[in-house]
């Protein structure tokens, strides 16, 4: 939007261009692999007690991870058979491995979402 608008992108803005998607038929070659999103005061059952909440997912196309922090609840569904989001994978013994791999992909794709800060002129 700010391309299209004809203002200079600030450095701590994250993302791409959509102009060519918005504007022309070109396709833009840029393809997310994964998404991430949050939402304050999620856990519900907490939002009356002032205890609610961050949570955050992560969603690879597949796999769907949601992470309620601070209150040690998680979910995990295959969505690809279980679209519905029915089978809380989570609590299975057997996907620690998978487990695992979902919440360090979480974990780097919500790090990146981290506002850049001011510029560094150099290494600490």
């Amino acid at each position: 939007i700010l391309e299209l608008c004809n203002l200079e992108t600030p450095e701590n803005i994250q993302g791409i261009s959509m102009k060519n998607k918005l504007v022309t038929s070109q396709k833009n070659d840029f393809q997310k692999s994964s998404v991430i999103s949050e939402y304050n005061d999620a856990a519900s059952a907490y939002v009356n007690t002032g205890k609610a909440s961050r949570g955050s997912m992560y969603f690879d196309g597949k796999y769907k991870l949601n992470i309620y922090h601070n209150h040690n609840l998680f979910e995990l569904y295959d969505l690809e058979n279980d679209p519905n989001e029915f089978d809380n994978l989570w609590y299975k013994d057997n996907l620690s491995d998978l487990k695992h791999e979902l919440t360090i992909k979480h974990f780097n794709s919500f790090v990146r979402t981290v506002d850049a800060g001011t510029k560094r002129t150099k290494d600490y």
